[in-house]
């Protein structure tokens, strides 16, 4: 019979003692939520201890390097969009500048004649309702932007 060596991988059978305080502090502000006699005092020294516990558990060297790779992913994620945001502003502002010299440009030629500009002020109106439209998704997506940061 031929001898194999085999490893187990094992976890440990208990969890880390900041995680069960951090169960604990849960279940006991749970708890004097639902209480109705739990003084403010008490509720308010309760959440205290939770969020003690709560930075306890990011202190952690496993946990601060998820938190901080997630955090690097978020600012690498809004560094990369601000690019985008600021040549979709760049557009928006050089074809608004376009209908202006048009519609000043039709004024100049027809300054002694009559004026029947109708239709380089509506295409300035159409670009200026695209503009704001553009406007209004860039600013949610950096409001989104910075919410996740």
């Amino acid at each position: 019979m031929a001898s194999y060596h085999t490893r187990s991988i094992s976890f440990p059978l208990k969890s880390h003692p900041i995680v069960d305080q951090l169960d604990e502090q849960l279940c006991r502000l749970r708890s004097s939520r639902a209480a109705s006699t739990s003084s403010l005092t008490n509720k308010l020294m309760d959440l205290k201890d939770l969020y003690k516990c709560v930075d306890d558990f990011l202190q952690l060297p496993l946990n601060r390097k998820i938190v901080y790779d997630s955090w690097v992913e978020r600012v690498l994620d809004g560094s990369l969009r601000l690019p985008d945001i600021c040549a979709s502003s760049r557009d928006v502002l050089a074809q608004s500048k376009e209908r202006i010299q048009d519609i000043q440009s039709v004024l100049r030629r027809r300054w002694g004649g009559e004026l029947n500009i109708t239709n380089e002020v509506s295409e300035y109106l159409k670009t200026r309702k695209i503009a704001k439209k553009m406007i209004r998704n860039l600013s949610k997506d950096i409001k989104e932007g910075v919410e996740t940061n």
